[in-house]
């Protein structure tokens, strides 16, 4: 209302004093109200009452910077105004602003200064925006700014901030809590006396159980058919304390006496006389038996009803809820995919004993499925996705089996990696090669991804194995998501855990054991043997993989690998005739890559099997000598200036023949020349429609429509690609000098191939330099996993970070340039945007994140594995070795350790051999060896990324000097995130850090490494790529499966397309529609496809104007968005930006800082201080600050924005004309002159001298000069006054000083006098009259001396 516009306009007008007349007047305003006529006609009637204005003043608006800024409702515009002064009505200098009423009409009128009912009603308004301004200051939190937002070292606060509840004080410890009730709850432990012997077995016994209840001893407990009671065994006291201390060992037995059956145990099955507490459950017999356990399980009831409704309360949010778990130590329990942090350890290291946990060991079952029987998990899968879809009830109840087989097929697969890894399961070959080993565990066949002679593949080496591997899950994810009849696929996962990589693969039925009724159908299965190929099989892998993913069918020969050991291909080894082929046939039309194989199974099904690939090798990755298109060669040498250390001179590695292009490349080439094909086309179809008449029958319409669908099709079919392309490898063998016609289809198809290559070097890649450049950094990505999805969306591989980091270094080169040339340039010849900073520093983190994945992995696989058996050693010393800025002397370690360093880092630091025993077992090959120092680590890692990426490091490296570019947290993030690592939430001293075997490393040291979890790449998923995995223990989700249900993708596109069209009601049914089916069929609301519908519900709500329920929603949104991706994931820091601006729109400001202070904290400790949208947000939080009237904490923010360097030009001359505002509104005018120049400088070289921009600035400038030379005048005039001042009032004081001392010397020059008129009186005067007159006279005579000398003299 007007009134808050009032008491805002005049808590930030400047002394209108000091404006002369004509002058400009800059009114901060929210840009919601800029321009309304309600706003002009409060500053006139604030103005009218101001002495120095007019009574009518005119205020035309004048465009400013901020007008131009699209963007954020909160930015405040800079509005200027024209005032014109009324001189006559000027107040004398130094004269105070008149108050409202003093010198109106109306207050004469009213006579003696009474108010009128108007103007009383104007000041209740006045005073209740003022309290109503107030309460929402002191309900804004405090807000850190710069350094202080994520300390250099700190993320011990990380859940507080993350879950909005900074600088809250947790009501109760949740671990001492859980610890406390845990302690009070019995131990249910089987007897030794199991099973019943026959005289008691055919009483009905059917066993014994020991329950341990603290403070209260052992009881017996025997179950029978009937259910519980307590028998008459009787254990003594010294059990009862020997089972409490020693645990479950004790407690059964194992030790002779200790347990049942000795030490006094007396053991009887007989139910006890009286009462023996029995009941048809367990916990009723030992509720009855034990006072304690009927306490402790009242108060958890009790206190689970409290929660219960505390979370009903309108105060309790989702995402506090989840704090309140985290803080209780349970955070696998709320997060579903495993954090990277942990909250620091309970203050009691040494928690009382729980000899429950003996059950979740994950060690005593070893991973096996312990839910049923074994399970057939082939055959429940394609069971599954054989059911009927005609109904969409049936879709649903579909959709449901499938997704749970799949789920639960991964955590059993899950469970059999950690007991494989680890050596507790028996492989099926134990005479072979360790790494030869596989393995059949709960029903799923395991075998490690590594080079073998005897496997059917085009590519050798453990390299090429391993990725060949996640190509094939990749391929199983592409059919997974196509959902087509008649072709089935193996449930599949791909599981990396402590140096190894493992395939999970349910079992076609009959494969093992030899059935002749299974039989192969395509392809081929050893090295050596003919493909094998069946009309039916090839016409669906045509109908599949030929016209959806636009793979063509070639001729191959009819052997196309060849054996490594040399020997002549198989005889007889093909299990059926190539179809349509003679005996002699040299030659086999295959659709699919060479390793591609089709089997029937026992149960009549077809099932394709070693699809690694669906497009082309990628031609840039292959020497020009082979082949390939040259460019990486052309490339480097353009730029033979720089450094190649670490980079290969030759493409040639076995990994790169797995390089493969992204199938969203080749769906855009495709439809690209289609969409060209069809242009070309239109005039032609013009013609022959034309040709029909105008009068053409419905027939001939129908047949010329049939014909160009004909041609569009048989066009289409022209653009597949071959996938078996560039295969001149040493086994493999090609159709050269066995088929000339398919030798020269092939060199077509390599041609082909080399132009989309050559366009995704030179044209895709730069392009997306471009892109980030021209968008302000909107499209920089915050991490490596958004930034993996934006390439991968584009068509680009991973491996082209370091094409993308080397055109970021060129285009930064261009920025420095263009900033050195600024002052010689012309004006207009500025560039609006530079490349963001935080681009080329994210590209570099990623390259060494995804570079320490396979560095870490052969350390941990060093000595035959033994290093993975205790992998804290070596993870901490390679986590320090990325974090620590240089190697530690041993002075330094000393000093350290003694105190004399930094305090946290003393702290902190914990001594390997008081952890464990290390050095044991010498210097063989089966057991850990020494760690590495930090230099030869950064060499390997270094080596790593020129071989991967052919790229040379420059902010990160092991030589580089510290940089605030290379921040140490956004990259132990992500290197944690990338190998599974999960570290303690502390304060770390990133500083110099050592890699010493003995004294353990620093700064992060294996005290800090919680966990090692393994990181699954499932053949179900909807995104790609590894993503960790729950502890062992912990309950499994997969969250991030595709679920195969149509019909709400249908709803959710449909309620997109209907809030574009702004029908907001159909929009807003058909996205709750979309919702619950997406709910029915993972049966809760933790899914990616439900957070999006709960995202486009609160986009609609929000514009529906219903914003309570919008923040409700939106916060519903982030705590699903946290449960999914943890509480730093991309996903959480856009729900909690949009959560911010709900709330903000809805006037609740306090909270929505909050939430803006977690987007602006998860922002930089994922991306670093250099990311462009850090700047956004200190700019809206310094506009927010200044509408409420803060223009300190404004100023705050405002300078915070442009310190942090806009890629954007015209936002930083925004951001630099606000933080001028803020100090002119303060007074500051000589600091508002130069930060206004800032901006000057940026509008006259960018838009020139004859832009309005720049015309409005230079004014500011002459009206700010024009303030700050009147305010050095007066303050030059105080300041010869204040001297003058000064310099008489020091005169005085010597003067001063003069009359002291001249009375200090009259005084002793009378004393003197008086002492020898005392002697003279002594002396010339006898007897007693003498004596007696002499004091007498000297008193008469002292009374006027001493008058005298007190008397005030005049003072020259």
């Amino acid at each position: 209302d007007t009134a808050d516009v009032a008491s805002a306009a005049e808590a930030v007008f400047p002394d209108l004093s000091l404006l002369l007349p004509g002058s400009d007047l800059a009114l901060p305003l929210p840009t919601p109200l800029h321009g309304s006529d309600a706003v002009l006609s409060t500053i006139r009637e604030y103005l009218r009452d101001v002495p120095l204005c007019s009574a009518s003043p005119s205020l035309a608006a004048v465009p400013t910077a901020s007008d131009m800024c699209t963007g954020s409702a909160w930015a405040c515009a800079a509005v200027s105004y024209r005032i014109e002064i009324d001189p006559s009505r000027q107040t004398p200098a130094g004269g105070e602003r008149k108050k409202k009423g003093e010198g109106a009409p109306g207050a004469a009128a009213g006579g003696d200064g009474q108010l009128t009912t108007t103007e009383k009603d104007a000041k209740a308004a006045e005073s209740s925006a003022r309290a109503k301004i107030q309460r929402i200051i002191d309900d804004m939190p405090p807000f850190p700014v710069g350094t202080d937002v994520v300390p250099e070292r700190g993320v011990v606060n990380f859940f507080d901030i993350a879950c909005a509840a900074e600088g809250e004080e947790a009501t109760e410890d949740g671990a001492e809590v859980a610890d406390e009730q845990a302690s009070q709850f019995p131990a249910i432990l089987s007897s030794g006396h199991n099973p019943p012997r026959s005289n008691r077995r055919i009483l009905g016994d059917l066993a014994y159980l020991e329950v341990v209840v603290p403070n209260e001893g052992t009881f017996c407990v025997t179950a029978t058919p009937a259910g519980f009671y307590v028998n008459r065994s009787q254990y003594p006291a010294a059990v009862h304390h020997r089972a409490a201390a020693n645990g479950t060992a004790a407690a059964r037995g194992r030790n002779g006496g200790a347990g049942t059956g000795g030490g006094g145990v007396r053991f009887d099955a007989r139910p006890t006389k009286g009462d023996n507490c029995f009941s048809h459950c367990l916990l009723g017999c030992i509720l009855k038996r034990s006072a304690g356990v009927r306490n402790a399980w009242a108060k958890t009831l009790a206190d689970s009803r409290a929660r219960a409704l505390a979370s009903l309360s309108s105060d309790e949010t989702p995402l506090r809820a989840l704090l309140k778990v985290v803080r209780s130590g349970a955070v696998d329990s709320v997060v579903l995919r495993p954090s990277w942090l942990l909250p620091p350890h309970p203050a009691n290291p040494n928690p009382p004993p729980d000899l429950n946990r003996h059950d979740d060991d994950p060690s005593v079952h070893n991973g096996m499925d312990l839910r049923g029987p074994p399970r057939d998990w082939n055959e429940e899968l394609q069971s599954a996705r054989d059911m009927p879809l005609t109904t969409p009830a049936e879709r649903a109840l579909r959709a449901r089996l499938v997704h749970r087989v799949l789920t639960e097929f991964g955590e059993a697969a899950v469970g059999a990696v950690h007991a494989i890894v680890s050596g507790t399961v028996q492989p099926m070959n134990p005479t072979e090669p360790p790494r030869s080993h596989v393995y059949i565990y709960n029903g799923i066949f395991f075998s490690r991804a590594v080079d073998a002679v005897d496997t059917y593949k085009v590519a050798t080496g453990d390299r090429a194995a391993r990725k060949a591997a996640s190509r094939d899950c990749g391929v199983v994810q592409l059919l997974h998501r196509m959902d087509r009849p008649g072709l089935h696929s193996l449930a599949t996962c791909v599981i990396d855990h402590l140096g190894s990589r493992v395939v999970a693969q349910s079992i076609i039925p009959g494969i093992l054991h030899g059935d002749h009724r299974r039989k192969l159908t395509y392809g081929a299965v050893e090295p050596g043997s003919r493909v094998v190929r069946t009309e039916e099989v090839h016409a669906m892998m045509e109908g599949i993989f030929g016209t959806e993913l636009y793979v063509a069918s070639r001729a191959v020969p009819v052997v196309p690998i060849l054996r490594r050991d040399g020997a002549p291909p198989l005889e007889g080894a093909e299990e059926a005739a190539p179809a349509d082929e003679s005996d002699d046939a040299k030659t086999v039309v295959v659709c699919g890559p060479l390793e591609a194989k089709g089997i029937i199974g026992v149960d009549d099904r077809n099932y394709v099997l070693d699809v690694t690939r669906v497009t082309p090798r990628d031609a840039n990755w292959i020497p020009a000598a082979a082949g390939g298109t040259g460019c990486w060669e052309k490339a480097e040498g353009e730029r033979k200036t720089a450094p190649r250390q670490h980079v290969p001179e030759s493409l040639q590695d076995d990994e790169w023949t797995m390089a493969v292009l992204r199938p969203e490349l080749v769906s855009s080439y495709v439809n690209e020349d289609m969409a060209r094909w069809v242009d070309q086309r239109k005039k032609t179809r013009a013609e022959a429609r034309t040709a029909l008449g105008e009068a053409p029958t419905p027939a001939d319409t129908e047949a010329l429509e049939k014909t160009f669908r004909a041609e569009n099709e048989a066009h289409l079919r022209t653009l597949a690609l071959n996938v078996n392309v560039f295969l001149d490898l040493p086994y493999v063998k090609t159709v050269e000098g066995i088929d000339d016609a398919a030798f020269a289809i092939l060199k077509d198809d390599e041609a082909r191939v080399k132009k989309i290559s050559a366009h995704l070097f030179d044209d895709i890649v730069p392009t997306l330099t471009k892109d980030i450049r021209s968008s302000s950094g909107n499209l920089v990505p915050i991490d490596g996993t958004s930034l993996t999805q934006m390439l991968h969306s584009r068509g680009i591989n991973c491996r082209y970070l370091g094409r993308l980091a080397i055109l970021a270094q060129a285009e930064e080169e261009k920025d420095r340039e263009a900033e050195r040339a600024m002052n010689k340039a012309e004006p207009g010849d500025l560039p609006r945007r530079s490349l963001p900073l935080a681009w080329l520093e994210t590209l570099e983190r990623e390259m060494v994140a995804r570079a320490s994945n396979h560095v870490l992995d052969s350390y941990l696989s060093a000595n035959n594995g033994s290093v993975a058996l205790q992998p804290a050693i070596t993870v901490a010393a390679f986590l320090s070795a990325l974090t620590a800025t240089g190697e530690e002397s041993a002075a330094e370690t000393d000093a350290r350790l003694n105190g004399g360093g930094d305090g946290a880092a003393t702290e902190a630091h914990v001594d390997l051999a008081d952890l464990t025993v290390v050095g044991a077992g010498g210097g063989g090959t089966g057991v850990p060896g020494m760690t590495r120092s930090r230099a030869e680590m950064w060499r390997d890692l270094e080596a790593e990324v020129g071989r991967r990426f052919r790229y040379r490091l420059t902010l990160y490296g092991g030589a580089a000097p510290p940089s605030s570019r290379a921040p140490a947290l956004p990259l132990l993030r992500r290197v944690s995130q990338r190998n599974g690592l999960r570290l303690v939430a502390r304060d770390y001293a990133f500083a110099r850090g050592g890699c010493r075997y003995a004294d353990g490393a620093f700064p992060v040291s294996p005290a800090d490494i919680v966990d090692v979890v393994p990181r699954m790449k499932h053949g179900a998923a909807a995104t790609e790529g590894f993503l960790p995995c729950p502890p062992a223990g912990a309950p499994f989700s997969s969250t991030s499966l595709h679920v195969l249900l149509p019909d709400a993708k249908e709803l959710l596109e449909a309620a997109s397309l209907h809030w574009s069209s702004n029908r907001l009601e159909r929009a807003l049914a058909l996205a709750q529609e979309a919702s619950a089916a997406y709910q029915q069929v993972i049966g809760g609301i933790l899914h990616s496809s439900v957070a999006r519908c709960m995202d486009l519900i609160s986009v609609i709500l929000f514009q529906a104007q219903e914003h309570e329920l919008a923040a409700h929603n939106a916060a519903r949104s982030l705590s699903i968005a946290v449960q999914l991706g943890g509480f730093d994931c991309h996903e959480a820091v856009a729900a909690h930006s949009t959560l911010s601006h709900l709330l903000i729109s809805s006037g609740d400001l306090g909270a929505g800082i909050r939430h803006m202070r977690c987007s602006l904290y998860l922002t930089e400790l994922m991306a670093g201080p250099s990311y462009p949208e850090l700047s956004n947000i200190y700019h809206k939080m310094g506009s927010i600050y200044h509408e409420v009237g803060q223009v300190l904490e404004a100023l705050r923010f405002y300078q915070e924005a442009l310190s942090r360097k806009p890629c954007d030009r015209m936002m930083e001359s925004m951001i630099a004309k606000s933080t001028g505002l803020v100090l002119a509104s303060m007074g500051q005018f000589k600091a508002a002159l130069e930060i206004e120049k800032r901006a000057f400088h940026i509008y006259r070289f960018m838009l020139g001298e004859e832009h309005d921009l720049t015309k409005n600035s230079a004014n500011s400038l002459k009206h700010f000069m024009k303030l700050a030379v009147e305010q050095g005048t007066r303050s030059a005039i105080e300041e010869k006054k204040r001297k003058e001042e000064a310099k008489a009032d020091s005169n005085a004081q010597e003067i001063i000083n003069d009359m002291v001392a001249e009375e200090d010397a009259k005084k002793k020059k009378k004393k003197k006098k008086s002492n020898r008129k005392k002697k003279w009186g002594g002396t010339g005067t006898g007897g007693a009259g003498g004596s007696s007159a002499a004091p007498g006279g000297a008193a008469c005579r002292c009374v006027p001396l001493r008058a005298a000398a007190c008397r005030p003299r005049r003072v020259r």
